[in-house]
């Protein structure tokens, strides 16, 4: 006589695996996206650090758009 195979059981074990594999895979992005956060920091305050340097005092459409696309960047001169 065999011993029923228990596809419950089965089933379950296998999404906790697969589970457990997509939880790995979550705290590895989420650890990258950190990293990449504080990369993006410091762009910015590269980016408004260059902008007083290169800023005249009475910037001209060029500059303005430059501006422009810095604020949408989340960079504020």
């Amino acid at each position: 006589m065999s011993v029923p195979y228990d596809y419950d059981q089965t089933n379950i074990e296998h999404l906790r695996a697969v589970v457990s594999e997509q939880e790995a895979a979550i705290g590895y992005l989420h650890e990258c996206c950190k990293e990449k956060e504080i990369e993006n920091a410091k762009l910015r305050e590269l980016c408004a650090s260059l902008y007083e340097f290169s800023m005249s005092e009475y910037p001209d459409s060029t500059e303005l758009n430059f501006a422009d696309r810095m604020r949408e960047l989340g960079v504020e001169p």
